[in-house]
Order: C-alpha cells, then sequence, then structure tokens
C-alpha cells in the first residue's frame, strides 16, 4: 500500500534555487520526490515547482527565470510561492557564491559559506550586507539599513550544526557520493575538481591576456597563487558569517577586497539574498565556486552547487527531529504569538523522555546562543504529591530562576527574605502570592524563560488545579506587562485526561506518540543486545518482529520494551513466531508494566470517597462489558445505582429526575486517571489500551473492589 500524497498545507519548508544545476542537485539529494503533484496555483504565479521530502519535512523546490538573476527575481519567486503555499514556515536559499578569501576562515573553492548573524564594526548584522545599498558621497559610498535576522528556528540549527561539526564532522562529501553514485548521468560532471584546480591568484595578479577565452587559467602564471592555510583533502569546509549580497557579478579582485576593507566579516559574495532576507525568514547557503576575480570560470559550479545542497539537506535531517519538525504544529499556531503547548499522551509513550529532550535542547542551543534566555522545569511524581504543593513547586521555579543570576542573589528575593526572617513576622514562610510575585520579577529580567512541567496529571487534583490556575495568570499579567508577548513559554505534559485538556482550551496541543519509525529504530538498537542468534541471523525474522512489535506497542515504548524482552529467552524462529502470533495477550510479569499499572489503580483508590465510587463503577461496567459499551449504556448503568423500592418501580418514575442527579459523563471518566477514555468517534467508552484490561484481569492485580462489583453488575441487569 503506498503512502498518501501530502496535500498542499503540508508543505512547510521552501528551497530557492537560481540557476538550472542548482535546481538539478536539490531535486536529485531529495529522500523521496513527489511526482504526478498539480496543486492549484495563485493568479499570477509564474513559478515551475518540484515538491518533494527529506526525512519528515515536505519541501517545495524553486528556480527563478532562466536568465534573470537577482534579488528582484528571487523576491518575486518568493512571494509568488507564499502566496500558493501558505503554509510554508521558513526557507532555504541555496546554490553557489564567490569567495572572499583572506583572514582567519580561509574561504577555498568548494567550501561551505553559511549566513550566520554577528556584528560589523560594532554594529549588529544579520548575516546578509546589502552591499550596493546606500548614499554616495563625494569622497565615499556609505551602505545603510540592517537586513533582518533568520528566523530563531534556523539560529538554533545553525548552533546545532557548528556543534555537531565539532564533534564528528560533516556528511556532506558522504551526502555527494551517494548521489553520484545513484545518478552516474550526474557522476562526471558535478564531481570535486582536482585539488590543483583550486587557484587563488594574488590580489595584483590579473588573468593573462593571452588566455582570454581559456577557461582553465592555463597560461596565468602559477607562482601567483596563494596556498591554502589547510589542506581540504577532499572534504569541503564550512564557514559561518556574513554575506555580501548585489545586483551584479563580481569579476574583479580589487571590488572584492573593497568590500572586505568595508566590512572584515565578509566571506562570499552573491546576487539574489538581498531581495529575500526582510521578507522571507529564510537561511542563506552557498557553496563557492570561485574568487570574484578575473580568473573566473565555471569549472568549480557543480560540485559547488552540490556542497551547499548536502550541507542543506544535513541541516534538516540532523537539527530537526519529529518533534519539533515545523509539519507538526500548524503553521497559524506558530507563527500568532502561541505561547503554551500543551502535550498529551498515553503512559508509556514517551512524555517523560521527550520532555528531558527539550530541556536539554533548549539548554545547550537555545540558552546557550543568547544567555538572557532562561529554561525552567518541574517533573511531576505521583508518589510525592503531598510535598508538591502549590507553594513548593512555586518556590522550586523561584530557585532555578535565581541559579547562576548575574548578581548573586537577586534584590527582590534579598527583600523577601528579609521580611520573612529578620523581621517580627508571624510567619517564616511568605505566602504563595509573594513567592509568584518575585517569580515574575525575575522573569522580567530574563530574555525568554521556557518552563517545561512533566506529568501534570501526576499531581492531586487540587494542587493541579490551583497551580495551573495561578500558573495561567502569572502568563496573562507578563504579556500584559511586555511590549513583545511571549516572556514565559510553557510546555505541558501529562496523561490524556478530559479535566486536564479543559483547563490548556485554546492552547496549542500535540499528542505524544511514539512512530512506528521511532519503535523501529529502538527495536533495532536493542534487538542485538537481548535476542537470540537465530533471530540476529535472519534479516527476514528481524523485520517481522519489527512489524509485529510496531503493531501491538500502539505507539507507546514501555509496551515494546516489554514485548521485546519477552522474546530474549526463545532459542528457535519456530519459538519466536509463536511467541509473536500471540503478543494480542500480554504477559503480565514485566514489572515496569505492572507497575505502571498499579500505581493507576492505586490513584483511583486514594480519591476522595465520593469521586473513587464514581471511577470504580465506570472502570467497573467497562471491564465487565460483553461488546463496545456506549456512552449512553454507561449512562443508563450508572442511573441504576439509585435504590428506590419496587413499589417505586411500579409508579411512573420521573426518570429525567434521576439524569439529573448524575453528573457530567465527561467528567466522570475523567476520574479514571486515564485508565479509561470516551472515544468520541463511536461515543464508546473503552480501556485508554488493552494492557490495562488484561493487567486487571490477572486475579493476582484485581482489586476487590471489582471483583466485588461483578454481583452488583449482575443485580442491575436484572
Amino acid at each position: 500500500m503506498s503512502p498518501e500524497k501530502p496535500e498542499k498545507e503540508d508543505y512547510t519548508v521552501a528551497w530557492i534555487c537560481a540557476l538550472p544545476h542548482e535546481r538539478a542537485v536539490a531535486e536529485e539529494i531529495l529522500d523521496e520526490e513527489h511526482s504526478d503533484i498539480d496543486f492549484p496555483l495563485c493568479d499570477g504565479d509564474t513559478n515551475s515547482y518540484t515538491h518533494g521530502r527529506i526525512q519528515k519535512h515536505n519541501i517545495v523546490i524553486a528556480s527563478l527565470p532562466q536568465g534573470t538573476p537577482g534579488s528582484i527575481s528571487a523576491a518575486t519567486a518568493y512571494l509568488n510561492l507564499i502566496r500558493s503555499y501558505p503554509r510554508i514556515r521558513f526557507g532555504l536559499m541555496v546554490g553557489i557564491g564567490a569567495g572572499v578569501p583572506g583572514g582567519p576562515c580561509d574561504v577555498r573553492l568548494g567550501d561551505v559559506v553559511v549566513s550566520k548573524p554577528g556584528a560589523s564594526h560594532g554594529e549588529p548584522v544579520g548575516g546578509v550586507w546589502q552591499y550596493d545599498f546606500g548614499t554616495e558621497y563625494t569622497e565615499e559610498f556609505i551602505t545603510k539599513g540592517v537586513l533582518n535576522k533568520p528566523p530563531l528556528v534556523l539560529r538554533n540549527a545553525l548552533t546545532r550544526m557548528e556543534s555537531l561539526h565539532l564533534r564528528k564532522g560533516s556528511q556532506i562529501a558522504n551526502y555527494i557520493s551517494v548521489m553520484l553514485h545513484d545518478n552516474t548521468i550526474m557522476e562526471k560532471p558535478f564531481a570535486r575538481p582536482p585539488a590543483e584546480d583550486d587557484l587563488l591568484f594574488k590580489e595584483g595578479y590579473s588573468h593573462d591576456s593571452d588566455s582570454k577565452g581559456y577557461s582553465d587559467c592555463s597560461k596565468c602564471k602559477r607562482d601567483q597563487t596563494v596556498e591554502p592555510l589547510e589542506a581540504r583533502n577532499g572534504k569541503p569546509k564550512i564557514h559561518y558569517g556574513l554575506i555580501a549580497s548585489g545586483d551584479k557579478v563580481v569579476r574583479k579582485a580589487a571590488f572584492r577586497q573593497w568590500l572586505r576593507k568595508k566590512n572584515p566579516e565578509v566571506l562570499c559574495i552573491e546576487m539574489e539574498a538581498a531581495g529575500l532576507m526582510d521578507t522571507f525568514p529564510c537561511l542563506i547557503i552557498r557553496g563557492i565556486c570561485d574568487y570574484a576575480d578575473d580568473h573566473k570560470n565555471d569549472k568549480w559550479q557543480n560540485y559547488a552547487a552540490a556542497a551547499a545542497a548536502a550541507y542543506a539537506k544535513e541541516l534538516l535531517e540532523n537539527t530537526f527531529k519529529q518533534w519539533t519538525s515545523p509539519e507538526a504544529l500548524p503553521a497559524e499556531a506558530v507563527n500568532n504569538g502561541t505561547t503554551t503547548l500543551f502535550c498529551p499522551g498515553l503512559p508509556g509513550a514517551g512524555k517523560s523522555i521527550m520532555s528531558s529532550i527539550v530541556i536539554d535542547h533548549l539548554r545547550n542551543v537555545t540558552v546557550k546562543s543568547d544567555n538572557q534566555h532562561k529554561v525552567v522545569f518541574l517533573y511531576c511524581d505521583y508518589q510525592r504529591k503531598e510535598e508538591q504543593t502549590v507553594e513548593q513547586l512555586f518556590s522550586c521555579l523561584l530557585r532555578q530562576l535565581c541559579s547562576g543570576h548575574s548578581s548573586g542573589i537577586p534584590k527582590p528575593l534579598e527583600r523577601l527574605y528579609q521580611r520573612y526572617t529578620k523581621s517580627h513576622a508571624k510567619r517564616n514562610r511568605p505566602p504563595v502570592k509573594e513567592v509568584i510575585s518575585v517569580v515574575r520579577n525575575l522573569i522580567q529580567e530574563q530574555g525568554l524563560v521556557y518552563l517545561i512541567i512533566d506529568a501534570l496529571d501526576e499531581l492531586d487534583e487540587a494542587t493541579r488545579r490551583r497551580f495551573v490556575g495561578n500558573l495561567q495568570s502569572l502568563q496573562s499579567e507578563l504579556n500584559e506587562a511586555e511590549v513583545v508577548a511571549g516572556k514565559l513559554r510553557l510546555l505541558v505534559t501529562s496523561r490524556s485526561i478530559a479535566d486536564i485538556s479543559d483547563e490548556f482550551e485554546g492552547c496549542l496541543q500535540l499528542e505524544i506518540r511514539a512512530s512506528d519509525t521511532d519503535i523501529s529504530k529502538y527495536l533495532s538498537t536493542n534487538m542485538p543486545l537481548q535476542l537470540s542468534k537465530c533471530a540476529l541471523r535472519s534479516t527476514d525474522l528481524q523485520e517481522l518482529i519489527r512489524r509485529k512489535i510496531c503493531e501491538v506497542a500502539d505507539g507507546r515504548f514501555i509496551l515494546a520494551k516489554h514485548y521485546l524482552k519477552s522474546l530474549a529467552d526463545k532459542m528457535t524462529a519456530r519459538d519466536i513466531k509463536e511467541a509473536l502470533q500471540s503478543f494480542s495477550k500480554v504477559s503480565t510479569d514485566d514489572d515496569n508494566l505492572s507497575r505502571m499499572s498499579e500505581d493507576t489503580i492505586n490513584r483511583i483508590e486514594e480519591l476522595p470517597i465520593g469521586k473513587q465510587m464514581w471511577a470504580q463503577r465506570v472502570i467497573a461496567w467497562v471491564f465487565y462489558a460483553q461488546r463496545p459499551f456506549q456512552s449512553t449504556m454507561l449512562r443508563d448503568a450508572l442511573a441504576d445505582v439509585y435504590e428506590y423500592s419496587d413499589s417505586d418501580r411500579d409508579d411512573d418514575v420521573d426518570l429525567m429526575s434521576i439524569f439529573d442527579c448524575l453528573p457530567d459523563l465527561d467528567e466522570v471518566v475523567s476520574l479514571c486517571a486515564g485508565v479509561v477514555v470516551l472515544n468520541q468517534k463511536g461515543n464508546i467508552v473503552q480501556f485508554a489500551h488493552l494492557t490495562m484490561k488484561q493487567h486487571l484481569e490477572d486475579k493476582r492485580f484485581q482489586p476487590k473492589w471489582l471483583r466485588a462489583a461483578q454481583l452488583q453488575i449482575a443485580k442491575t441487569c436484572l
């Protein structure tokens, strides 16, 4: 069965090229090209598009009209693209450029230059410098204006890529090798030229007049060349810095050096970026094909285009993971200033792991790129709910905000401390309102504060309601006080419980669920460590194991771990296949699985007696039901809990008055701590996962109230 073709709204990354060979490598380096796609375009859109995918990113590729490079053509192509594809979040301008040698970077042919915000002469620069926009005075030309920086998601990506390359090196050469191996037509024209063809001539040495028309500088003197500071060994070097952009082709070394003198940070010269940066949230990636002098030729253009495309592929593949992938979030939600992301998910789906990954990512990328930002977090724990009070939770946030503060102990905290310890105050701990006030003051001193709250559902219900209410009020107050909204950004994970979802109504929501790809990767990594040799010798058997476990794990890592562990003692292929066939029935001797189920039941049994009674009745009815249990059936069953005499039954009882006494069905189901859920599609009340039902079927774990409920249900049905 072939995968469904993406819709127009699924394309979120724009890839713009100026020249045919740039587009050729862009199309060839895709993981998958989406053919036979013919979306209707907006009136006046004359672009020709290629659609494809790299990892989870659906990409639209467009190029400029033949023979019309430059900033105006680039801006026109982009404006047409975003009219026809309104869900585009950001773009990549990928192609060739001229290197500006000199300085510590030692830019050479075949290298890649990526636009990166920085400073020049003490002034901020957004990564692209428009060198031909300014005022011509009698003695000199003064440029003016600063173009926009790339969006934060791309700036964070650059930090991540630099770090990755320092540790593991770039994959550009590998990507190009694979691409040329798969397409032999491109192999020769796009191969890397030999190192002796990288000729950087001294600034004062012009192209030999006798060799005009020769593209290889065969008549030019080799003793006038400048050797690279560092040998490339067939692999391009990546440089991050300033790109100069203007509407002309530069073939003059003196002008190139004038640009470097005006702006020593310049690494590359090109023609299109200035038309995009102020209107298009994008990154500029250039492969170096010449040195902007009169020795300019086309020999390195194809390879330079391939190197730039390979860098773009590596950026998309290794930096943006699925859970932060642009298509995971609706574009309008990302762009409208949303500051709260609520992530519900089933037990064992990886919520806490994801929270840890987010915290690590924000600390190592976002905060390192701007030390004014702060990351704070809370891991809620059902076992510690007595100590995780509203007061303690905000005190924990306060401690984290104070950690690493530039002035040691912040003044607001010092004043609070003195008020309640060195004065004659009746209490030595401040009320939560005053703690929140100090938290507010400290957040206002920061850039952005990212707060990650994991497992919110594990808080006591009353604590949770107070905490969320105070937190949302704090967020609103900060937004009203700031010129730019979003000082405090929240990510909250929880089990899928209606009450908690209601508290975050109107916020951006993204369900946490392990994809089959993620579970398959987990299995591939762990199978060699756990399975017998007979399984490891057969790739077909390994594929069968992956497919079956992905099917029954249902998006939950904890179940994948359990099923894989159950195969560890199977010594023959036949034993493994028989076990796979029985996987619809879960073995309950797995400690993690049992503990997860037992903790959930314990939480229900610790509810106030009234709520506990309702939750237990709902679970019992769903547990003993012999067919899908519709919500109307549950309502009828719960109505019978009201006891009245046989004579009342014979009378004309006002049944509506009975139903008026029942609580809201969603609310009753939410008391069940995620054990059962209301499936809105079929209006069915069911176990959130078969695992829990199978756990309750085991007599060793079945609570007394569930066994006793069977008699009451039988009486009700008579």
